[in-house]
């Protein structure tokens, strides 16, 4: 078989073409980089040549490979909606295949204790109420336990996994103006730009505690938000920001095709399946309440359509249409990006404000650097003292855009350094911050 994207998942059936005694199984990956152009592919920021913003590309495989026995009927995707406001939980788990006599069992557990056990027949779809749910929060991130039984007299199949009552939306704040909810109350994000880069993996973590390690750091400075950028990440990197209690705004990696507004008609096509393929894989996720479109102009196209899509596809979510540059009044976010100092637009009826870019401080650190070459936003400074100085200024700044514009999210630029872009909180190997 084949495949088409490298953001999102793929399965094969390889039970047809097994042979008795040894097997071998080749996965072969291409990466083209095709940019510039307007059949482009999804690219977000790899390059063939490291430069600027621009990063080296990927080869090869960068996620996790894996065989599994599954029975003929099995459940092929669990989709977990929480309801907050009709203190439910919604969870959809499609079948391989459908037959009369099975039944699925649904069983929901808090710290271990069962809460809720139903049992239905023939749906794929199904409603748990939770009464008085325990809400999650960064603050206070609770899971729920769950398990989804496939009864069908012999060999059961069996999933296991969890969801947090959360919700995202927008409302009001004390003042009148709109602003993002969380859980129906006014809640202040302040973000970091996150890139997902490693030193020696570049698109892959060296092991889970790495990822890991770098949300827990995220969280130590201060921050109750990442932007994920450019990139998607293995499911363990959600877990983590969903166990850990750290909100994300997920982009959509980005297809560049040098011309504004304009996108070929299979590029396109191919572009809507890979966004739509990373959404539903990553929907289950609680910490996960932004869905970015775009990035500035890059590769930005169809804008009101493709957000109003996105939107249809997922209600459950905030969406912005994109982050920074060029504004087509759609969408639940009006995001400006502003460098150095932050700044951000006034909220509209429909739309919060808020600054999805700022910051970049940049600094040479000898001995931690991928290369002699700085890349960054403004002075190269030299000294701790300075960095720290300049870091604290601008986040009175930000913090101060709160009261004075009503801004109700800020993403400073950024959590590591990435290459030649000097700019992160800590340095590309993560050893000093």
């Amino acid at each position: 078989g084949t495949h088409r994207g490298g953001y999102d998942a793929f399965s094969f059936d390889v039970t047809e073409a097994l042979r008795p005694g040894a097997n071998e199984i080749v996965v072969r990956v291409q990466n083209p980089l095709k940019v510039d152009v307007l059949d482009a592919q999804v690219v977000g920021k790899q390059r063939a040549k490291s430069e600027g913003i621009f990063y080296t590309a990927a080869t090869g495989i960068w996620q996790t490979v894996w065989m599994e026995p599954v029975d003929s009927m099995h459940f092929e995707r669990l989709k977990i909606t929480p309801d907050v406001d009709a203190e439910e939980v919604r969870i959809a788990a499609p079948r391989s295949e459908i037959a009369s006599d099975t039944a699925t069992e649904v069983t929901v557990t808090d710290r271990g204790r069962v809460i809720a056990k139903q049992t239905f027949f023939m749906a794929q779809e199904f409603r748990i109420k939770i009464p008085k749910p325990h809400l999650w929060t960064p603050e206070d991130p609770h899971l729920y336990g769950l398990r989804v039984r496939l009864i069908k007299g012999g060999d059961d199949d069996e999933v296991e996994s969890y969801f947090a009552m959360r919700k995202i939306s927008l409302g009001k704040d004390e003042r009148g103006r709109t602003t993002i909810l969380l859980n129906n109350r006014p809640y202040f994000q302040v973000g970091t730009l996150d890139q997902g880069y490693w030193p020696d993996g570049l698109y892959t973590a060296p092991t889970d505690a790495a990822l890991k390690w770098d949300i827990e750091t995220t969280k130590r400075l201060g921050f109750n938000m990442i932007r994920k950028h450019a990139k998607t990440e293995p499911d363990r990197f959600y877990y983590w920001t969903d166990k850990l209690g750290m909100l994300v705004w997920q982009d959509m990696p980005q297809a560049f095709t040098g011309k504004e507004d304009e996108m070929g008609t299979e590029a396109n096509a191919q572009w809507e399946t890979e966004w739509r393929e990373i959404m539903g894989e990553l929907h289950s996720h609680p910490s996960i309440v932004v869905w970015t479109v775009f990035n500035e102009g890059w590769g930005q196209h169809e804008t009101p359509r493709l957000t109003a899509w996105t939107k249809n596809l997922d209600p459950s979510r905030l969406v912005n249409s994109a982050s920074g540059w060029f504004d087509r009044e759609v969408g639940d976010l009006d995001d400006v990006h502003a460098y150095p100092e932050p700044g951000t637009d006034s909220p509209s009826a429909t739309r919060a404000a808020v600054n999805g870019e700022f910051g970049g401080i940049t600094m040479r650190v000898p001995g931690h650097m991928w290369t002699e070459d700085v890349m960054g936003y403004g002075t190269t400074l030299t000294d701790t003292w300075s960095v720290t100085k300049r870091y604290q200024e601008l986040m009175r700044q930000a913090y101060a855009l709160r009261q004075s514009r009503g801004t109700c999210a800020f993403v400073y630029t950024q959590i590591t350094d990435v290459e030649q872009e000097s700019n992160g909180l800590l340095t590309y190997d993560r050893a000093v911050w």
